[in-house]
């Protein structure tokens, strides 16, 4: 039976770790490789250097898949390893390191558990004194080693680090994946040189460095500057770049290429609620220019919709359908990829639960609802178990803002949710001022003391259907609006305009047109400050809108 797993990884931790990596090493002409990607696992057990221990030895495959898809190809020579940790050590401590490197063809973890045997016929590529840092990444650049070329298959990574009689420090965390069985051998010791090495599924994140005459850009980043515009950025010793863009997923070479471009870059003329991709090389001289960076997804703001609305969270993470995400008490909701844990599609919102009772908000994007008019919202919720026997819990609320505070309203509350398959909740809902709302996802769940406990989420819809004279009302323009002279009245959906008539609050009539036509220049240079309502007679009903004289 295949095992269904959950991706738990804190997206925003490991970027943060992305960007603090690539950061402090993009200015040697090196191109920094993602080898072996952490998934969010962490081990204190030598996985990565360890400078609590005095001796610390370790052996891992890269297989060949994962190598191809970190984009190295046949006939690279590294210049560097670096790891990562998501809390470091407390101070920095020094001491002797060898690392070794070996082609292979094997898919899984085949070296022997006696070291020396384990190291025969792997290439020392380094060999000198090294310093662990007490900071988030720890680079080797390869020195007092032999050349060693990729062949394009799988890759046996290795280090014998040293430390006889230095200061130790606390414990550091190393960044892992856990996706291969049995890929690590390891052992450490505050005594002696291990002999024998033991077996783990726990494997250091693994960056490796390419010597290059161009580095190409790193730290790709985004920020979303309005409806019709994003802000790109990136990291480049060149004085200048070439960036090329399109929707999000586009084909290279069939976008839009912009030349002489500096970070930061605003690039407009987007559409709203809008997702897009881009890529970025540095321009170091005339003919002298990095290999392409990227891609990276973008997208600009997400205006509020008008229902129907569904959200089945078809996208890599949640501002690209217009969502967000915070909370405390165990990890942010993501969204997790694989049909496996979804109700429909590919992907599903998840959230995973912590060692403390969970306090996770997910907000949807806002929603256009009309004044006393039912709006029925309908979703798919599940409980996921890998190792634990923890149930779920979590609140439907709605405000006027995506933020805990303006979540006033709770629609649904639930706990002792079991189910390991989706069921279908339905929610009804009825405003009482026409405006923007916001829903919002609680995860209140009990903490989880052992194994993986998850909430998820999928198939988000809302419905709201109006009256004919709710329709009118919404198919109406006022601009601009507060106004002090003039406005325009017109409908989205071409509707003749018959009549118009403004009124006071108090239900006074001010004054009244006879229109007959899509579009209406209304003059209330007369009218005095305050508020109004503007009815309007039109050949499907009537519409009637707020106006606000300066």
């Amino acid at each position: 039976m295949k095992k269904t797993t959950l991706m738990s990884v804190s997206k925003s931790k490991l970027t943060l770790i992305f960007l603090l990596l690539l950061s402090g090493l993009s200015f040697g002409q090196t191109d920094f490789y993602f080898a072996l990607p952490g998934n969010g696992s962490t081990s204190q057990n030598g996985r990565a250097p360890q400078g609590a221990q005095r001796y610390n030895r370790s052996v891992w495959l890269i297989s060949a898949a994962e190598m191809s898809a970190s984009g190295l190809t046949t006939g690279t020579s590294f210049n560097s390893i670096t790891f990562s940790y998501t809390v470091p050590q407390n101070i920095a401590t020094s001491g002797n390191m060898i690392v070794y490197l070996e082609n292979t063809s094997d898919i899984a973890n085949n070296k022997s558990t006696n070291w020396a045997t384990a190291i025969g016929g792997m290439t020392v590529v380094s060999n000198g004194a090294v310093t662990i840092p007490a900071s988030e990444t720890f680079t080797i650049t390869f020195a007092g080693g032999s050349p060693f070329t990729y062949s394009g298959s799988g890759l046996y990574v290795a280090f014998d680090y040293s430390n006889p009689a230095g200061t130790l420090s606390t414990p550091n965390t190393g960044l892992c994946t856990t996706t291969l069985t049995g890929g690590l051998k390891s052992a450490m010791s505050t005594t002696a040189a291990p002999t024998t090495i033991a077996a783990s599924n726990w494997r250091p994140q693994t960056v490796l460095g390419i010597a290059v005459s161009c580095a190409r850009p790193v730290t790709l980043n985004f920020s979303p500057t309005s409806t019709t515009s994003a802000t790109l950025s990136w990291t480049t010793i060149a004085p200048d770049s070439t960036i090329e863009w399109g929707p999000i997923g586009f084909t290279q070479g069939s976008g839009t290429t912009l030349s002489n471009v500096t970070s930061p870059y605003l690039l407009g003329g987007l559409a709203a609620s809008s997702n897009y991709s881009y890529y970025v090389r540095s321009n170091c001289a005339v003919s002298n220019s990095s290999i392409w960076a990227g891609p990276i997804d973008f997208h600009t703001v997400y205006e509020p919709v008008t229902p129907p609305y569904t959200a089945g969270f078809e996208v890599n993470s949640l501002p690209f359908v217009g969502w967000s995400a915070s909370g405390t008490g165990g990890n942010d909701w993501f969204i997790n990829p694989g049909a496996a844990l979804a109700q429909e599609g590919n992907n599903a919102a998840a959230v995973v639960t912590g060692t403390t009772v969970a306090n996770n908000w997910m907000f949807s994007r806002g929603v256009n609802l009309v004044a006393d008019q039912q709006a029925t919202i309908t979703y798919y919720v599940r409980n996921f178990v890998n190792g634990s026997t923890n149930i779920a819990s979590y609140q439907l609320r709605v405000g006027t803002s995506p933020n805990s505070v303006d979540q006033t309203t709770t629609l649904l509350s639930e706990a002792n949710i079991n189910n390991v398959t989706y069921a279908l909740k339905t929610v009804n809902y009825t405003p009482t001022v026409t405006g923007t709302y916001y829903f919002g996802f609680l995860h209140n769940s009990p903490a989880n003391a052992v194994g993986t406990h998850a909430f998820l989420m999928d198939n988000f819809n809302i419905q709201q259907t109006l009256s004919v004279n709710d329709l009118v009302s919404s198919s109406m323009k006022i601009y601009p609006n507060p106004s002090k002279d003039f406005v325009t009245i017109e409908s989205d959906n071409n509707y003749m305009i018959d009549a118009i008539q403004i009124t006071d609050l108090n239900g006074r009539i001010i004054d009244s047109y006879s229109v007959n036509a899509n579009e209406y220049g209304l003059n209330i240079s007369n009218l005095s400050k305050g508020v109004y309502l503007i009815r309007i007679a039109t050949d499907n009903g009537v519409g009637v809108k707020k106006l606000v004289k300066e």
